[in-house]
């Protein structure tokens, strides 16, 4: 009889734990992009949030001109919030808890440039509150440790998004300036080699015209001796 009441206990502890997980899956959702826009232009993404969800907007201009983009949030095409983001300057994140159900757009504008396309890191992560879903209380020891171990890995997940977009910045930042590095050294080295080639011809020249007066002077001195 105990062997029979563990055996239940045990499958009631897997089917909770698979419902928790299955809850957590479809609460949870995170979408990890990289865009590229055009001068001129704005891209958007959009999504259909429900009221009391907690939203995450982050962002990050990899490339391209001062490395600044216009973000602005629209929820049923009316501008909620917007901001122009500099890289390095601000921080390139959005949150907020959303207090009326709708299509939300979350848009990056490259409006004020002319020529420069931007590259943009961003990403996108919804999450609803707990008491929502299940009452932390109302979980078992195993449940609220797996709880405990999703927001951590949420908690990661965000961190590595972040290291990621700051590494690409700043490999772009080098990859930049070692370009400009070696333009400057050819430009440079072209124009040491003009001056070489000038001081050879001025110096040739001035040889020449000092051997040119040396035999006109000596031909004036054999006219004038008697």
């Amino acid at each position: 009889y105990q062997r029979r009441v563990r055996g239940k206990f045990w499958v009631m502890q897997i089917f909770n734990l698979t419902t928790l997980l299955f809850l957590l899956f479809f609460v949870i959702s995170s979408h990890l992009l990289i865009i590229k826009v055009e001068p001129k232009t704005e891209e958007c993404i959009y999504e259909e949030i429900d009221k009391g969800v907690d939203v995450e907007f982050s962002y990050a201009v990899h490339d391209g001109g001062l490395l600044d983009i216009e973000l602005k949030v629209k929820r049923d095409n009316n501008i909620i919030h917007q901001q122009l983001h500099f890289e390095g300057r601000d921080v390139g994140l959005f949150k907020t808890t959303t207090t009326q159900a709708g299509v939300y757009g979350f848009c990056l504008s490259n409006q004020m440039a002319r020529f420069t396309v931007k590259t943009v890191f961003f990403d996108l992560s919804t999450e609803r509150h707990s008491d929502q879903i299940l009452k932390y209380e109302d979980l078992t020891p195993v449940e609220r440790s797996i709880k405990e171990i999703e927001e951590d890995l949420m908690v990661i997940h965000k961190e590595q998004n972040y290291y990621k977009s700051r590494e690409q910045v700043n490999r772009n930042t080098a990859e930049s300036t070692n370009e400009r590095v070696q333009f400057w050294s050819i430009v440079e080295s072209i124009i040491l080699f003009l001056m070489s080639l000038a001081q050879v011809f001025y110096l040739k020249r001035l040889f020449k015209d000092d051997n040119n007066k040396s035999v006109s002077y000596t031909h004036l001195r054999a006219h004038e001796t008697p």
